[in-house]
């Protein structure tokens, strides 16, 4: 990914939450609940469980991270297209 697409990009997710938007409360709503759900998740495990859970989390966000890269990059190129034809 070239220096401005980057920027872009942490432009769009520093001001994600920013402004109005019909996904705000949802969003919202549903990250308390996996917050809820994940702490009485932890507080279940044993110590070694909990050490696999904390290695899968750090993986998953890993992938998520690259997932959303990887379509932030095919969204930008859509769009260079449309406006290129």
């Amino acid at each position: 990914m070239d220096a401005y697409l980057e920027c872009l990009q942490n432009y769009i997710e520093e001001h994600l939450l920013e402004g109005p938007s019909p996904y705000l409360t949802e969003y919202h709503c549903m990250r308390s609940e996996a917050g809820r759900a994940r702490a009485a998740l932890e507080a279940s495990l044993t110590e070694e469980q909990g050490a696999l859970w904390e290695a899968f989390q750090i993986t998953a966000h890993q992938v998520r991270s690259l997932e959303d890269d990887m379509i932030f990059e095919k969204a930008v190129a859509l769009g260079k297209g449309m406006v290129l034809s």
